[in-house]
């Protein structure tokens, strides 16, 4: 099990328990316009989530962690992390339920996972990617350290539409002091 803490919140190992909350920001119809995403009905979540919290410490691909408020229970969202064991790398990325954003929670979310995969992950890069237009997750690219490396024209396919994507990155070398506690 997994569990990360942070100024304000756990960064844990999801279980069945969480099922209410994640269906609650995962099914939003805003957020599943914007990602282009269809709704996750409750059995597939269920046993997603399952997954997830059966998965061994040092296995590699997709670990989703759940976010909760250090002073609620209740997940508020998500973090995780693609791991790409065959070259030390991980992609992470961030979800928040609607109601939580804008109180700089991602950011924390994402500094406390991009501390896990550099020190207990041992990985050596990690990378996100976002929706050019998606000004709030190009922030937390920023605040996090990384650089953009990747600017792509029409590289990601949303309903009928092609759209624009960045991608940053940064090195465990480069993260230095950006403790998350």
């Amino acid at each position: 099990m997994i569990r990360i803490e942070t100024a304000r919140l756990v960064l844990r190992t999801p279980n069945v328990r969480d099922l209410a909350g994640y269906l609650e920001y995962r099914n939003d119809p805003a957020a599943l316009a914007a990602q282009g995403m269809a709704i996750r009905d409750k059995e597939d979540a269920a046993a997603y989530l399952r997954s997830q919290a059966e998965l061994p410490l040092q296995s590699g691909g997709w670990r989703m962690l759940a976010v909760e408020e250090r002073c609620r229970q209740g997940i508020i969202g998500e973090v995780g992390v693609c791991i790409h064991t065959d070259r030390d790398e991980g992609d992470i990325g961030w979800w928040l339920n609607s109601a939580w954003q804008g109180r700089g929670l991602a950011v924390e979310a994402a500094r406390g996972l991009t501390e896990w995969c550099f020190t207990t992950g041992g990985l050596r890069r990690i990378t996100a990617h976002c929706l050019a237009e998606n000004a709030a997750s190009l922030r937390v690219l920023e605040r996090i350290g990384m650089r953009v490396e990747l600017r792509s024209i029409e590289s990601r396919r949303i309903g009928d539409q092609w759209r624009n994507e960045v991608g940053g990155a940064l090195l465990r070398r480069e993260w230095g002091g950006h403790a998350t506690s």
